[in-house]
């Protein structure tokens, strides 16, 4: 009676299962098969790869090599910044890199919180976004500091007082944590790497991952460290120090008399903005590589309707909020706040924020709620929506940082000039911003040529958790070979 309750467990799980829509469980070539695909991905590198990222390696040779260099010797005198409009792109930049990282923690704390099965394939790729847009936050500081040679000055003479130094704090705390959330839950696949490459073909691969794997054996005990231990209680950290940065993003900001910042709600404002943005990475990005490395068995429609839906539900919030932020002061039209305002909503800044408020977060509602409601067999048609969605809320993400700095510092705050400061980025700017970009693009795909795409070890102890494998996957038969008795 017992083993007869058991397969009706099986075939249930199997039938509710996003990974075999025909309701039967996989058997172990079919789950072969699935693996192979992900290792075919980060093992090895094809052609067209090499030869889409050369045009980022050329831009960021010419930004990085060449502009950022100039900086060093000319100083910030090649940009278009002034000791009235000192911030401009870069900073607009570092804004919208630590917004970015959001996403991470957002798939992989709050849904390991709720205990969402559907975040499982889906976590890694996110705490990479979260990994390489925090590297970027930070390299933007120091491209706009100008003097690299000073960076040291900001711990040795920090200002506690300082939201610039809060700021610093929270980021280095974020990175330290993201960084410790996203390499642990690697080492049971490194592992197996460990183990199971040729050692001819693939020689300094398994060396390396002979070193981060930590001399990992799969034992229960390990596992209790790594589930119930780091991973358990990192994710109730993680998560306030994720919003606490870009909270103090917003503060460095909102702690100002500058008209347009002067706001008490910038804390939420810029959080929700940065979970926006960030799922839009994501998304972005869970598209691309199903497309091209073939990843439906993992990431399949219901996941990419899954992310949109919270993307539907942060483009809501970011939506409401953005309300309230023009709404105020639009009523109560005190002089230099409107003047802010008639930048944005007539002015030179009005395409940008008409195309954010129509192309960033009318649009994309649109279209994701079609998403959401498509049937599974309209897979293209899903696919296309998402990638389109999402490409214009990164693209709008970016305006709006931009929106929200440049209109306010152009306001002179004192009557020794008539109308309103000038800034337009030059070419160095530009330059430098883009190859920003096409590293991020760069080094995410390099990181994706170390570790799996998909956290295997946990897909596949999954399946077998739910009876969706007849037989042992490659991950159950490892932890035998490695004498390990555990059963998740």
């Amino acid at each position: 009676m017992a083993t007869a309750t058991h397969d009706m467990t099986k075939t249930h799980a199997a039938q509710h299962s996003v990974y075999t829509p025909d309701g039967k469980p996989m058997s172990e070539l079919e789950v072969m098969r699935r693996r192979k695909i992900v290792e075919d991905a980060f093992l090895t590198t094809r052609r067209g790869e090499i030869i889409a990222m050369i045009p980022f390696v050329i831009t960021m040779v010419i930004g990085f090599g060449y502009y950022v260099i100039w900086q060093l010797v000319e100083g910030l005198t090649i940009t278009d910044l002034t000791q009235k409009v000192f911030w401009g792109v870069y900073i607009t930049n570092f804004v919208f890199w630590i917004g970015v990282s959001h996403v991470g923690m957002l798939i992989s704390a709050v849904l390991r919180i709720l205990n969402a099965k559907f975040r499982t394939p889906i976590t890694r790729i996110a705490e990479e976004v979260t990994i390489v847009s925090l590297v970027m936050g930070a390299a933007s500081v120091l491209i706009d500091m100008g003097r690299l040679d000073r960076a040291q000055h900001i711990p040795i003479y920090a200002n506690i007082t300082s939201p610039l130094v809060w700021d610093v704090i929270s980021i280095t705390f974020y990175l330290t944590g993201s960084l410790i959330f996203f390499y642990t839950p690697i080492i049971p696949d490194f592992a197996y790497y460990r183990d199971n490459l040729d050692p001819k073909k693939h020689k300094i691969r398994q060396r390396i991952y002979a070193i981060l794997a930590l001399n990992w054996k799969g034992t229960p005990e390990q596992f209790d460290k790594l589930e119930n231990g780091i991973m358990e209680r990192l994710k109730w950290f993680i998560l306030p120090i994720a919003l606490s940065v870009h909270t103090v993003v917003s503060w460095i900001f909102a702690m100002t008399w500058r008209p347009g910042w002067n706001s008490t709600i910038f804390g939420p404002y810029f959080i929700s903005g940065a979970i926006f943005s960030g799922t839009a990475a994501l998304l972005t990005a869970l598209v691309v590589f199903t497309w091209y490395y073939g990843f439906e068995d993992y990431i399949t429609v219901s996941h990419i309707q899954a992310v949109t839906k919270i993307l539907l539900a942060t483009n809501f919030a970011y939506g409401y909020f953005t309300l309230n932020e023009y709404l105020v002061p639009a009523y109560k039209r005190e002089t230099h706040e409107f003047e802010v305002l008639y930048q944005v909503f007539y002015g030179d800044m009005a395409i940008m924020f008409w195309f954010i408020i129509i192309g960033t977060m009318l649009i994309p509602f649109i279209m994701g709620m079609k998403t959401i409601g498509m049937k599974p067999d309209q897979t293209k048609k899903v696919y296309w929506f998402a990638f389109i969605s999402s490409v214009l809320v990164n693209i709008g993400a970016w305006l709006k940082r931009y929106v929200i700095l440049v209109p306010s510092l152009r306001i002179p705050v004192i009557s020794e000039f008539e109308g309103i400061y000038p800034y337009n980025p030059t070419p160095a700017e530009i330059w430098i911003t883009m190859a920003q970009i096409s590293f991020f693009i760069f080094f995410y795909w390099f990181i994706n040529k170390l570790v799996p795409h998909i956290p295997l070890w946990e897909v596949e102890l999954e399946w077998e958790k739910d009876g969706l494998v007849e037989g042992e996957t490659p991950t159950r038969k490892h932890l035998k070979e490695m004498g390990s008795t555990f059963h998740h």
